[in-house]
């Protein structure tokens, strides 16, 4: 069951500018000042299949180098608006469908620590917190 409450449709259109990996989480820096930062597993899917996870960042798989899971994101995804946006009841798992046709999951995987964080410049918050339950504050943008 999706969660209705509060609706995340005001994110679409809004387009990816980078993915930063950061020293403890993620920051994925969209237009508009709106900001995700995530602080549990993320993965990206092409055509329903795995392509990078947050947890290939740094690890080598037999490769010359260690996967650069920012870079290799940025260059699939940057400057791709979102086309969609689910929010799961209960797991608060988060998918984001780009108009490129790739998706973005972000998986909580604590039961008890922040899992991801939306922020936007108007001072909304939206806050994954340990074990499923939402914290919001504040208003979206374009909301009554």
């Amino acid at each position: 069951m999706l969660f209705e409450t509060p609706p995340l449709d005001w994110l679409i259109g809004y387009r990816l500018e980078s993915l930063i990996r950061r020293e403890y989480d993620w920051l994925f820096c969209f237009d508009r000042q709106v900001q995700i930062s995530v602080g549990c597993l993320w993965r990206l899917l092409a055509d329903s299949r795995i392509c990078c996870t947050s947890e290939d960042d740094g690890l080598l798989f037999g490769d010359a180098a260690p996967v650069d899971a920012a870079t290799y994101f940025n260059r699939r995804i940057a400057g791709t608006a979102i086309q969609s946006v689910e929010l799961l009841d209960g797991t608060l798992d988060l998918t984001i469908r780009f108009e490129n046709g790739l998706t973005l999951q972000i998986i909580p995987s604590s039961a008890r620590y922040e899992a991801w964080q939306i922020d936007h410049i108007s001072g909304s918050i939206l806050l994954a917190i340990g074990g499923g339950d939402l914290a919001v504050r504040g208003q979206p943008p374009g909301a009554a």
